[in-house]
């Protein structure tokens, strides 16, 4: 994410993005004067690209990561390869291309963890 200025105090403060679970809209809360900025896809660095970085996985670790970390090989090939599937099968009836994007990073993650797999025997 990017800092953004806001706009009530001026300042670039160190911001959190806050997502409500309800459905509410999401906003920047700024750290200095405390005012909440309303979110807009464009605000982030990451907003043009969904495949690799989507904005709405923000943390200090990707979540690929965290199940690469505590799954087993087995186990993380397979959650890779049901992704692939799922992205596959609903490539022309949601989001196109970018659908078939995702199946390919998945793919090759599974691609990985498979090799990594047969090497350790």
């Amino acid at each position: 994410m990017k800092k953004i200025k806001c706009p009530f105090c001026g300042h670039t403060p160190d911001t959190v993005f806050v997502e409500f679970p309800d459905g509410e809209p999401a906003y920047w809360r700024c750290s200095i004067c405390g005012n909440q900025i309303p979110y807009h896809p464009e605000d982030s660095e990451d907003a043009s690209d969904p495949v690799n970085s989507p904005s709405h996985y923000v943390g200090k670790i990707e979540c690929i990561d965290y199940l690469r970390d505590k799954l087993t090989p087995e186990e993380f090939t397979g959650f890779c390869m049901g992704n692939v599937l799922k992205y596959s099968s609903r490539w022309r009836k949601k989001d196109g291309l970018q659908d078939l994007k995702k199946a390919k990073v998945y793919l090759e993650w599974a691609i990985e963890a498979a090799e990594k797999e047969n090497a350790n025997g």
